[in-house]
C-alpha cells in the first residue's frame, strides 16, 4: 500500500511539475488596469435588457443597427423558468447566425450560455465562429447534458472586425442559446506560441479557496471549488494568508 501511495505521489508531483513548466508558454500579464468593454452581451430570445453578473445583456430583438444582427427566420423566442439571462432562450430550427461588428481585432473572449430544461431536451447542435477567413472552432458540439446552465468559453485571436457565430441543429433536433458574450481581452494578455491563440476553457478552479461568482471577478468568470477534483480530500489542507500591499 505504501508503495502504491508513493507511486501516486510521484505521478502527482510530476504532473504538478509539468504544469508549472508549461506556465511560461501561456503568459497572462496585466501590467495596466483593465476595464471590461461594455459590449457585446446579448440576451437571446428577449425584447428587453437585463443585468446579470455585473453586465447588462441587451435583448437580441431590440439590439438593432449594424453592430449586431441575426436572421430570425426559422427561429423562435421562448420564455422558460430560470434566473436572469436564463429566463429566455433563442431556438433555432435551421442553421442561423449572429453577426457582430467588433470595435477592434485581437484577442477576444467568446462565451455561450446554454441552459437545458425538460422541454428542451431535443437539442443537439454544433456551433462555429468565423472572422474573415479564419474558422476558430468548427465543430464545438452541444447536445443533451445534465450540467445546467452550461457556459462554453473561448479565447480567440480575431483577425477581422466581422465575427459570425453560427448555430446548426442536427436533423430533427433544435439549437438553442440563452446568452452570448463577446468582448476584447486585455491588451497586455500574451499567449504563446502563436498556434495556441484559440483556447477553450475546460475547468476554472480556485485552488484552496471559495467559489468566485461573476459579480466578483473582473472578467465576469466563475471559479469553482477544487474539492471534487482532490484525489484524497483528507490529505489536503487549505492555507490562507492575509494579502499584503
Amino acid at each position: 500500500m505504501e508503495k502504491l501511495c508513493f507511486r501516486y505521489s510521484v505521478s502527482l508531483f510530476m504532473t504538478i511539475v509539468a504544469i508549472v513548466l508549461l506556465l511560461p508558454r501561456h503568459t497572462l500579464s496585466a501590467t495596466s488596469p483593465y476595464s471590461r468593454p461594455q459590449k457585446f452581451y446579448v440576451n437571446c430570445g428577449s425584447d428587453s435588457n437585463i443585468t446579470y453578473g455585473g453586465r447588462t445583456f441587451v435583448g437580441d430583438m431590440i439590439s438593432g443597427g449594424n453592430s449586431l444582427s441575426f436572421s430570425s427566420k426559422g427561429t423562435e423566442a421562448i420564455n422558460q423558468s430560470g434566473p436572469g439571462i436564463y429566463g429566455t432562450v433563442r431556438i433555432f430550427r435551421r442553421p442561423s447566425s449572429y453577426n457582430l461588428q467588433l470595435d477592434s481585432v485581437g484577442l477576444h473572449f467568446v462565451r455561450l450560455h446554454v441552459s437545458s430544461r425538460t422541454e428542451l431536451l431535443t437539442s443537439r447542435f454544433t456551433v462555429s465562429a468565423t472572422s474573415g477567413s479564419t474558422h476558430h472552432f468548427k465543430s464545438f458540439s452541444v447536445q443533451n447534458f445534465t450540467e445546467t446552465p452550461r457556459v462554453a468559453e473561448f479565447l480567440l485571436m480575431i483577425n477581422s472586425r466581422k465575427l459570425e457565430i453560427r448555430f446548426v441543429p442536427e436533423p430533427t433536433y433544435v439549437a438553442l442559446v440563452n446568452a452570448i458574450e463577446v468582448f476584447s481581452a486585455n491588451n497586455d494578455l500574451e499567449i504563446t506560441p502563436e498556434s495556441d491563440k484559440n483556447l477553450h476553457t475546460v475547468y476554472r478552479l480556485n485552488v484552496g479557496g471559495q467559489k468566485v461568482t461573476p459579480e466578483n471577478d473582473t472578467l465576469g468568470r466563475t471559479w469553482s471549488l477544487d474539492d471534487d477534483f482532490l484525489y484524497q480530500k483528507e490529505a489536503a489542507r487549505n492555507n490562507r494568508t492575509a494579502a499584503t500591499a
